[in-house]
């Protein structure tokens, strides 16, 4: 089913969409590395990262630590960590971004099936 060009599965609103990981997707192209880890400067204050100048051009590119939704007993790691999916799945995984306090940034496959509960952020087409 399409709804003005986006599948039902699509959480992101028209002009908008969920970013592809690997050697094009905005997150490989941001770092310069396909995949991987690199450090990045976490706000322990409003516990985040502004990747402005990384992911694109805006003043502000606020990824919160939202921390991820277990299966088996709920939300864990609120303002500690966080986990984006892409649109980009391989088997019953799919490749992610994720940040640690401790400022450590990564994308890779996740070891999470893609049943856990992690977030989605929608960048601009």
């Amino acid at each position: 089913m399409r709804l003005s060009g986006k599948t039902i599965y699509d959480p992101c609103p028209p002009g908008w969409k969920v970013p592809i990981r690997g050697y094009n997707g905005v997150w490989s192209k941001a770092t310069d590395v396909a995949s991987g880890t690199f450090s990045y400067e976490f706000d322990s204050t409003n516990k985040g990262m502004n990747f402005s100048g990384k992911f694109g051009s805006a003043s502000t590119i606020w990824y919160p630590a939202t921390g991820v939704i277990d299966g088996r007993d709920g939300l864990h790691w609120v303002g500690v960590y966080a986990i984006w999916y892409s649109c980009t799945h391989i088997s019953n995984t799919a490749f992610i971004l994720s940040l640690v306090s401790s400022g450590t940034v990564s994308f890779n496959s996740s070891t999470y099936g893609r049943v856990i509960g992690l977030s989605v952020r929608c960048l601009q087409e």
